[in-house]
């Protein structure tokens, strides 16, 4: 168990499991190096101590509370006793992420206080700089916050004994470091501090208007004596004698009062001093913050603009050689446009063939431009070369390819569905398919070709047998989406009038999902494992349905912003990047 005496960077109290005693065994070495103090308990406190009073005086005794958390921390009770009693404390919390939480509940504290980052996969070496200057960062004030707490909490042992108290200098200190902390969110005192330093104050008060009594009184008995010794030998000299009393008297209270005129000026000065300072220390440390962020967003996928904003706000604080390089490199990284293809209107829908060799996009029509085309066109990815494109009558309502990466799907607001040769763009005009509404969207299975129409009809096409007609199922309302599992088991439909609906592929069996109150679902999309759906719409929700045999979830999560369409994510992704906040209940 090491001590808490304090270290040339300060001294820490490590809050942890015992089942991740490893770690934090580094940890206490790469501490005591850096010239921290750290107070462990490795092997637990004996059972006959009073671990209560233990504990309190070692947390007391340091400037900073570090906790270390894994799943094992946050369900232990002795963990959870270490941090109640640090934030009682009031000491500064720095929770050090060693094992992921997955899921286990944890202190809103430690929830809203910014993490460092020293798991397995992380840079320890690295990161270790930043956890000695979040440490370091204020410690002058931690440092007299935990003298101040350690002589409080002696004074109140004492009950109250006046001989305690602060006096003097210490006094006039206590003062000011309770005056500095005056508005800023992280520096809290105690109760017990605040009571400790109004109490030497009064004392002191106390004993000043006692000492100002004791000369008054002295002054006033001699000045008596000599008037009476004067009046005994010369009238004439008592009354000089008075009035020269009473200049010096006027000449010390002058004197006194340019004295106190002088210390409000230097203290103001000091004041001013200190708070320019805070204002440079804060900015540097939100510079540094901004370079810390950016430098993680730099490793993450599709994170790499935020990553470079991120240095650009650290370099436009404090100019650093560490931003400059992030803005650098990163420049060297963001992607160069192959080649920037248009069509006659805004483009709605991009599909990739099965090999991802080519692509097609489709776009509506753009009322501006009386001679605009309505057009699927097929592009190769390699170089951005248009290989051919389609035309329909109205929107391009969706492209997709068949999995085979034999046809070309076209929909259209024109109310038809045509299929095209992948290969030549050359239609196929006998399996062209015509209905009296728009087509809203396509989604296709190795055998199956599911089709949403506005005209309250969903049309079910098996590829496989042609001479087959297609089997149309009437809606409640217009489909507006349809969406086809991963595991080609389940169909999603949405409807406009807000409802969702599962289509069982083996037994054509309906099923009801979600449901929305206002507006029409838009976007669909199913997990990789086919067990969740995501639903999302106009009213800035997203819904997340898990559909099995036992029971469905749903939740809501907020996003605010219009959904317009969702994608599947890639195994290991996270799922719902976007949640803010969520209510679920269990039908």
């Amino acid at each position: 168990m090491a001590d808490s005496t304090q270290g040339a960077n300060g001294s820490v109290f490590i809050s942890y499991s015992r089942k991740d005693k490893a770690f934090v065994q580094r940890l206490n070495e790469a501490l005591d190096c850096a010239g921290v103090q750290a107070w462990v308990d490795w092997e637990g406190i004996e059972l006959a101590s009073d671990w209560m009073a233990t504990i309190t005086s070692a947390i007391q005794g340091t400037d900073a509370f570090l906790f270390v958390i894994s799943p094992d921390s946050l369900q232990s009770r002795v963990c959870a006793d270490e941090l109640a009693l640090g934030l009682k404390l009031n000491k500064k919390l720095i929770p050090i992420l060693y094992r992921e939480p997955n899921g286990t509940a944890m202190h809103e504290k430690i929830a809203a206080t910014n993490w460092v980052y020293l798991r397995q996969e992380d840079n320890f070496d690295g990161t270790l700089p930043k956890l000695i200057e979040a440490i370091n960062t204020d410690l002058e004030w931690v440092r007299q916050h935990t003298q101040l707490l350690g002589q409080a909490t002696e004074w109140e042992k004492k009950n109250k004994d006046s001989s305690f108290l602060l006096q003097g200098v210490e006094l006039k200190d206590a003062e000011q470091w309770m005056t500095e902390a005056s508005g800023k969110v992280n520096r809290q005192v105690l109760p017990l501090q605040a009571d400790y330093i109004s109490a030497s104050r009064k004392a002191a008060d106390r004993r000043q208007r006692l000492v100002l009594a004791g000369v008054s009184f002295a002054l006033v008995l001699s000045i008596v004596l000599s008037v009476f010794a004067w009046i005994a030998r010369n009238d004439a000299k008592a009354s000089q004698q008075i009035a020269l009393t009473s200049e010096a008297i006027a000449i010390q209270r002058q004197y006194d009062a340019a004295t106190a005129q002088a210390e409000a000026e230097e203290n103001a000065r000091i004041a001013e001093e200190k708070k320019i300072e805070a204002e440079e220390k804060t900015n540097l440390a939100n510079a540094n913050f901004s370079a810390a962020q950016s430098q993680i967003y730099q490793s993450r996928a599709g994170e790499l603009d935020t990553s470079t904003l991120l240095a650009i706000d650290s370099y436009q604080r404090v100019i650093s050689f560490q931003a400059e390089n992030l803005i650098r490199v990163n420049s060297s990284r963001l992607a160069i446009p192959v080649k920037q293809m248009s069509q006659h209107g805004p483009i709605w829908k991009i599909e990739w063939t099965p090999d991802f060799e080519y692509f097609v996009t489709g776009n509506s029509h753009k009322s501006a431009d009386k001679n605009a085309v309505n057009e699927a066109c097929v592009w190769r990815a390699s170089d951005g070369e248009k290989l051919y494109c389609v035309q329909h009558q109205n929107d391009v309502t969706d492209a997709i390819f068949t999995h085979d990466g034999k046809y070309l799907i076209t929909a259209s607001a024109d109310q038809s569905v045509r299929f095209w040769d992948a290969a030549s763009g050359k239609e196929i005009k006998e399996k062209a398919l015509n209905f009296e509404g728009a087509v809203m969207d396509l989604d296709v299975t190795n055998s199956i070709l599911a089709i949403a129409r506005k005209d309250k009809f969903l049309t079910i096409y098996y590829l496989n047998s042609p001479d087959l007609k297609p089997v149309n199922y009437e809606q409640a309302s217009g489909v507006s989406a349809v969406n086809f599992s991963p595991n080609d088991k389940l169909l999603a439909v949405a409807l406009t009038n807000g409802n969702v609906k599962f289509w069982q592929v083996n037994n054509t069996y309906f099923y009801n999902g979600p449901k929305l109150l206002k507006g029409n679902y838009v976007a669909l999309a199913f997990s990789p494992d086919s067990n969740w759906l995501v639903s999302g719409g106009a009213d800035s929700l997203a819904r997340l349905t898990q559909r099995d045999e036992r029971f469905n979830i749903q939740c809501r999560m907020e996003i605010g912003w219009k959904i317009s369409r969702l994608g599947r994510t890639h195994p290991g992704m996270s799922r719902f990047p976007m949640t803010t906040k969520s209510a679920c209940s269990i039908r």
